[in-house]
């Protein structure tokens, strides 16, 4: 037990560092701050849909049932992520040659690694839990047994899920080599759940009135009956549900006793297979290439800037990592509209009510105002730009040793973020015209005003990067995924894009043209100075680096 507390303690300092010791404590604290409030909006609309939805629950005995529907929605979640974050923890992080040459056994790895992934998924548990429990202390009165059966179901709940995920993890990469490949395995999990997410958004969309019968059959049966339904998939949401709303100390027992079965199940699968799926994961091959043909290849020469950005192209496309998380997020967000409109008869209908009112004289300044915001959105949210100097971790000196200037350094990275989020924003407005019948020429502003919005928004991303980049990871996925700066960007182009959204929606018609034009003129003046910016500022940020 020492030696898994020891590790445990050094892997949750490594994990959750936020910066990498150059920050000041000030800056953590407001970037805390900023996730809270960012948080609020989704935490409200939790706790106000509980609290409406749970007088009729009652009234029909399924108000254990809505609890379980909220631990479902914990549990789901965490097992389809953790099957994408497991392996990058277990098996391809940084960390692993060295611990496996430590005198440790298999389940001390496995357990100290297992813990730290559960402390992951508590923010998300309790962000549903914490509402939810609010919401059943409104209506149903405030009880001691459900606060204190709420908080340990929720230290409790992902570890169900988790186990599942950790030991298919560990039976996979022992028995399926071709897995033990990271690049191979990010670019399939990738893809798979790109389809996932897609199909599943068109199975519940294309569900036949039939199957919303039997659900509404089995709804109005009474006596918690939605939780088999439950049980089908997790086992223990039943026993927390009965414990959180009914203070049942046998169901919480029952439950803890799942749990504790499933970690004595994990253990034991991991110490027969987890020490031979590991050895040999950070081993990669290459491919043998004539000498000549390199040289002759290199001998070629190519304007620097476009050089730098190829090799910026190179490692994006070839790290899995970030291929998934900045180019397919590119992608998806046009053919999840396209599919959504295809599959969603609501959708159509609003979208055939906004081609018709396309005839209105002041219609041309809401393209121009959605599509400042929509750009903002699609140019912020691939991370290219946001991650354009965490991307190269470690690596970073490279920078400083290379025989280019920082100034075409970052414009090479800054011209691949807008490059991509041109494309973005082409599917976008390709995707629109199968759905919304305009003008030919509507298309044309609204690529135009996303065009310049997007940008603007790489070029804000990519000055807050190279202040505050994440250079300390152990994989390359942490470098978008638990980049706080970035986030920081993120949300603050996120915020403009609703503020210009709200605004095209609420200010009347006689200032709209005035105020679309200046927005337009605003943004377009602003991303020629902040190309201007972004050259100016890479020589002091970098040298601070």
């Amino acid at each position: 037990m020492r030696k898994y507390f020891s590790l445990t303690k050094t892997l949750i300092k490594s994990g959750f560092a936020l910066e990498d010791g150059k920050g000041h404590k000030i800056y953590r604290i407001l970037l805390y701050l900023i996730l809270l409030i960012s948080l609020l909006p989704t935490l409200g609309g939790i706790y106000f849909l509980i609290d409406a939805a749970l007088p009729l629950y009652t009234q029909i005995d399924q108000t254990s049932s809505l609890m379980g529907s909220i631990l479902f929605l914990v549990c789901s979640t965490t097992f389809i992520f953790s099957l994408f974050i497991i392996p990058s923890v277990f098996y391809f992080s940084n960390d692993i040659d060295l611990l496996l040459a430590l005198p440790l056994k298999g389940e001390h790895i496995i357990a100290a690694k297992f813990t730290v992934c559960v402390i992951y998924e508590y923010m998300f548990a309790f962000a549903l839990l914490i509402p939810a429990t609010a919401a059943y202390i409104h209506i149903c009165g405030f009880s001691l047994s459900l606060c204190l059966f709420a908080l340990l179901t929720a230290l409790l709940i992902p570890i169900f899920p988790l186990t599942i995920s950790t030991a298919l993890t560990i039976l996979i990469m022992r028995f399926m080599p071709f897995f033990k490949s990271k690049d191979h395995f990010h670019f399939i999990s990738g893809i798979i759940l790109i389809v996932v997410g897609i199909s599943l958004s068109i199975t519940m969309n294309s569900m036949q009135a039939g199957e919303e019968g039997e659900l509404l059959n089995l709804l109005m049966s009474g006596d918690n009956s939605l939780l088999t339904l439950f049980m089908k998939f997790f086992l223990v949401i039943p026993y927390f549900s009965y414990a959180i709303v009914q203070g049942s100390i046998i169901d919480f027992m029952i439950g803890v006793g799942i749990c504790i079965i499933a970690l004595l199940i994990l253990l034991s699968v991991g110490k027969l297979w987890y020490f031979k799926g590991a050895i040999g994961n950070s081993e990669a091959g290459s491919k043998q290439k004539k000498i000549t043909e390199l040289s002759n290849k290199s001998m070629k020469q190519t304007n620097k800037v476009i050089s730098y950005l190829k090799k910026e192209w190179r490692l994006l496309l070839r790290t899995p990592a970030f291929a998934t998380n900045c180019i397919g997020s590119t992608v998806i967000f046009p053919f999840l509209l396209l599919f959504m409109t295809m599959f969603n008869q609501d959708q159509k209908m609003m979208f055939s009510m906004i081609s018709s009112i396309q005839s209105d004289s002041s219609f041309v300044y809401y393209v121009i105002m959605f599509g400042l915001g929509i750009g903002l959105f699609i140019g912020s949210v691939n991370m290219v730009s946001a991650t354009a100097i965490s991307r190269d971790g470690s690596n970073y000196i490279v920078m400083k040793y290379l025989p280019i200037s920082y100034r075409d350094q970052i414009h090479a990275k800054l011209l691949l973020g807008v490059i991509l989020g041109i494309i973005g924003n082409l599917l976008t407005v390709i995707a629109l015209m199968y759905t919304i019948s305009f003008d030919w020429h509507y298309y044309i502003i609204l690529f135009i005003c996303m065009c310049i919005s997007t940008v603007l928004s790489n070029e804000l991303c990519i000055i807050v990067d190279m202040y505050k980049p994440k250079l300390v990871w152990e994989q390359e996925a942490s470098a978008v995924k638990q980049n706080f700066s970035s986030f920081f960007a993120t949300m603050i182009m996120l915020g403009l894009c609703a503020a210009l959204i709200f605004a095209a929606i609420v200010i009347p018609n006689e200032y709209l043209i005035f105020t679309g034009l200046f927005l337009l003129i605003l943004c377009t003046v602003a991303s020629v100075l902040g190309y201007w910016l972004c050259g100016n500022l890479a020589q002091h940020a970098i040298n601070k680096l």
